[in-house]
């Protein structure tokens, strides 16, 4: 039994890195950095990101790629801007707005068509 999962989860592994690649292609192709796993390091490839040029341009996109059915989701909302954080002390955060108004997250996986 154990052996059946690690087997599977080595395929699940290689199907991720495969659309991570497909995704890096696709994007560079179009001018648009995909997201890639610092030198030194080694991705398991669960998280696809791209950054664009700004928040008007995310936004475009997550409402282009949702509507057909590709679902994409802002990378993050930062926790200052929570409700029950508001009044808590935080920095001028400016890296984290700059990547929270640029990155989107993409799907790791890809349903099967019949």
């Amino acid at each position: 039994m154990f052996e059946e999962w690690k087997i599977e989860r080595r395929l699940l592994s290689f199907e991720k890195k495969v659309v991570a690649q497909k995704y890096k292609e696709y994007f560079e192709a179009i001018n648009i950095r995909f997201l890639q796993p610092i030198n030194g390091t080694r991705s398991n490839y669960w998280l696809n990101g791209i950054v664009l040029d700004n928040r008007k341009e995310r936004d475009a996109f997550l409402e282009i790629t949702n509507a057909n059915g590709v679902l994409t989701r802002p990378i993050w909302n930062l926790l200052s801007t929570l409700p029950m954080y508001k009044d808590c002390d935080a920095d001028n955060l400016k890296n984290s707005k700059w990547l929270a108004d640029r990155v989107v997250n993409l799907p790791s996986s890809v349903p099967k068509l019949d």
